[in-house]
């Protein structure tokens, strides 16, 4: 960052980083032991707080007398702790005339000096700025409230507006309020904004008038939490005001779900504001919708930092005013309409329930199944556990998504196909186990998949299932498999994923039972709907296996090919070895050359025979061995496998060079994090982020053949040197991505890439030692293993080809 007229060639970054190295080089520090190792840590944390002294010292000297005196007071110990030497006079100079710039560069870079922003995702308000440029309307001079204000990251898109609002509630998030609302007042003071935020008020403090510092009402409210109160928020707007609230689609149902059990089993006093505050939001709602004050109800998706996983959340518009209709619209699946505002029904304002076409003529779902992991019984038997020191038995078998199926006949859970508690891949998960006692059906989806699976013996002592899955008891006389049945039947389940806009858990689950409308069947009906469910299962079971068997006879056919092919190549290279022997009387030396076409000398042929047998010998196994296992799977960390297989195997990729898209030991903690209540250690440096789950073998293989395709198909122009092969790995949710890229020849235009995964499809049958198997053997491996392969052309870019690996990560893989 370099600004005009700067004869020194400073920089921002150059200056900031300055002052930080300084400050790190002479912080006094001291040494202490937690959990058998010796830290160093700074003596003083205000000491090594180099960004907020510097922030604070520029403010002071930029805004002279106009500096706010309490702002100064919050932040008095960091600038009298300012390390004055650190800089010269002309570079703190430079920094007061660039103090904007300085602001907007230490915010857009705090997750490196604030530890509450020190996540492995630092995006946390990236969905929310996006709606609010997007969505959020205002003019210049209005005036905003901000409740929960913190950083003032949304309060910087109101510029020309006067921002009202706190930072945050007493009794929740920061033990330094105080010091988070000065920084955000240095924040909007840089940016030209006029700030009237106070720093807190009390979590059991309705907001008033009095929390302003006039009497004057508000033209915009913008309320990025549940824990305020709706109510009187909605009491500061003018008339004709707007009211954007955005909550987690939860928030917006809760009330009518509020247990004083909860309370009690965690052996905390009943909160009766809370309770009182639950029962005021219902009757805003309902005021709302009487008064027609509802503009807009979207759906959308945000990201919980610390799981990396989608939230789903509601984004709630309102204006002081009456509406003739409501507009409600899905971002998730791209869908908008309008509805009549009397249609509203405050318990369940998620934009999904006014889409849904439901039947006219049926009963609602909660008339055939209860859920059996509601909130009480989690808590119930987490403290029950708790209390007596109960341990699960390893031996119990974990019900998970992976188990479960999207046709009726793959429906059925069998004790023996499921994995036991005591696995690793379950490792920390106990807390999240219930034990359950009678035959049901989970149920688990989203706009790509909608997987059901079902107990129909007595599950007790034998299964467990995690709590968040929706588990559905069958009420008296209803059959189990019925209600898996049911759950598939097209119109039952658009219904539940068009409500709950594509995602299912047993909470949300629970809220909607009694929404989803079922056919009304008798008890005859029944028996007749769950036979032509087992007779479709019949048949459909009967064709997988013909398809089944035809594969395997084609997959057998393929590697009886592919063995000859491959042995045919080592037998070739041994007859034109022998055959020069025995032209040359018996005698070999390493320089003799056994062929004058290929020039290739007799040390050469051998270590090509070594080397191929070596290599044959695990291919020829798994060529003869349609079943054939690998190791055990085990967690791996993607970044230091592919580096340890590229260091291993890259000295004999000569036609290419091997390349990383990733800084070395970017998926590793970069420092010790110690809890600050308990003085523990939440993370230590080193440790790992994101894994996957996977045999190491079986991932050799993979990209061994990967390798082996591009080698074969791509890389063919011997003129040319500049041949590259790709990696890279990125999250998406809970899923970890290899990808594999080549900059060589493209594929045919007239192939289909995903016929390219299918048995029987290879074109490398007649070349050199290869195994013939093609790609097939790599989605045969990846589906193995719960994972998927995905090959991407693209012949208009510099890398035309790309095989997309997925695996399951260690963030919540059994979900």
């Amino acid at each position: 960052m370099r600004t005009a007229n700067n004869t020194n060639n400073y920089t921002v970054e150059a200056l900031v980083a300055k002052y930080r190295n300084f400050v790190k080089e002479n912080t006094p520090m001291t040494t202490y032991s937690c959990e058998g190792e010796d830290f160093d840590a700074p003596l003083s944390d205000i000491d090594a707080s180099s960004d907020q002294q510097l922030i604070v010292s520029l403010y002071r000297s930029v805004a002279k007398e106009n500096a706010d005196t309490e702002v100064l007071a919050a932040m008095s110990d960091y600038s009298e702790h300012f390390y004055i030497n650190a800089l010269s006079r002309a570079e703190f100079d430079f920094l007061c005339q660039n103090f904007s710039e300085v602001i907007e560069y230490e915010f857009n870079h705090r997750a490196e000096w604030h530890a509450c922003t020190q996540m492995p995702l630092t995006d946390y308000y990236e969905k929310l700025k996006y709606l609010i440029k997007e969505r959020v309307s205002f003019k210049k001079n209005q005036t905003v409230f901000i409740p929960d204000a913190g950083f003032c990251d949304i309060a910087m898109y109101f510029k020309g507006c006067v921002v009202k609002g706190y930072t945050s509630i007493r009794a929740r998030r920061f033990e330094d309020m105080d010091i988070v609302w000065a920084l955000g007042q240095i924040r909007l003071y840089a940016a030209g904004i006029k700030s009237e935020i106070v720093p807190f008020i009390d979590l059991n403090e309705e907001i008033t008038v009095s929390h302003l510092q006039d009497k004057d009402l508000v033209d915009l409210v913008v309320c990025l939490s549940s824990l305020h109160r709706y109510d009187t928020l909605y009491n500061l707007l003018k008339k004709g005001g707007q009211m954007y609230l955005f909550a987690q689609r939860d928030d917006l149902v809760d009330y009518a779900r509020y247990r004083e059990f909860r309370y009690k089993k965690m052996g905390e006093e009943f909160d009766e504001h809370e309770e009182k505050k639950a029962l005021t939001r219902k009757e805003f709602l309902n005021k709302l919708i009487k008064s027609r004050a509802i503009h807009s109800l979207v759906s959308y998706n945000d990201k919980d930092t610390a799981l990396d996983v989608s939230v789903d959340c509601i984004l709630l518009h309102i204006e002081k005013k009456s509406h003739s209709k409501v507009v409600v619209e899905s971002i998730n699946r791209d869908v908008v309409s309008e509805v009549n505002p009397s249609v509203l029904d405050a318990d369940l304002l998620w934009p999904g329930y006014y889409m849904v076409n439901r039947p006219k003529d049926g009963k609602p779902l909660s008339a055939l199944v209860k859920m059996f992991n509601t909130e009480d019984e989690v808590v119930e038997q987490y403290w029950a556990r708790e209390d007596k020191g109960i341990k699960l038995s390893g031996d119990l078998r974990v019900l998970t998504p992976r188990n479960f199926g999207d046709k009726y006949a793959d429906t059925c859970m069998d004790e023996k196909d499921l994995t036991k508690l005591s696995d690793p891949m379950f490792e920390g998960w106990e807390p999240h186990m219930l034990s359950i006692h009678h035959p049901g059906v989970c149920v688990l989806g989203n706009t790509e998949k909608w997987l059901v699976g079902y107990v129909k013996d007595d599950p007790t002592n034998k299964f467990v299932c995690i709590d968040i899955v929706p588990y559905l008891l069958p009420k008296r006389n209803i059959d189990v498999r019925y209600i898996a049945a049911l759950l598939l039947f097209p119109e039952v389940k658009e219904q539940i994923l068009t409500i709950c806009d594509g995602s299912i858990t047993a909470k949300t689950m629970s809220l909607i039972l009694d929404r989803i409308i079922v056919p009304k069947h008798t008890p005859k009906e029944r028996i007749q709907f769950l036979a032509d469910a087992n007779y479709e299962a019949l048949l459909s079971t009967q064709q997988e296996m013909k398809k089944n068997h035809e594969d395997y006879k084609k997959a057998v056919r393929m590697r009886k090919h592919a063995l000859t092919q491959s042995l045919s190549s080592i037998k070739s290279q041994f007859r034109s070895l022998n055959a020069f022997r025995l032209r040359n009387g018996g005698k070999l030396a390493d320089d003799d050359q056994i062929s004058r076409i290929t020039k290739r000398t007799v040390s050469e042929a051998f270590e090509y025979l070594s080397s191929k047998i070596e290599d044959m010998m695990p291919i020829m196994e798994h060529i003869a061995d349609v079943e054939y296992s690998f190791e055990t799977p085990e967690w791996i960390d993607p970044e230091q496998f592919m580096e340890d297989f590229i260091e291993k195997n890259g000295r004999g990729w000569l036609s290419f060079t091997p390349v990383i898209t990733w800084e070395k030991g970017h998926n590793r903690h970069k420092s010790t994090i110690i809890d600050p209540l308990t003085k523990e250690v939440a993370v230590k440096k080193g440790d790992v982020m994101y894994s996957l789950w996977f045999p190491k073998d079986a991932l050799v293989r993979v990209l061994n053949n990967i390798i082996s395709n591009a080698k074969s198909h791509a890389f063919i122009d011997e003129s040319r040197k500049d041949y590259q092969l790709r990696f890279s790995w990125h999250t998406e949710g809970i899923t970890i991505k290899l990808e594999i890229e080549n900059n060589g020849a493209p594929i045919p235009a007239d192939r289909d890439t995903a016929s390219l995964l299918e048995y029987g499809v290879s074109s490398a049958l007649h070349q050199d030692g290869h195994n013939g198997i093609g790609c097939n053997e790599i989605n045969d491996i990846m589906q193995r293993y719960d994972g998927n392969v995905e090959i991407v052309s693209t012949p208009q870019n510099e890398f035309t080809v790309k095989y997309v690996l997925s695996f399951k990560s260690n963030i919540l893989y059994s979900l």
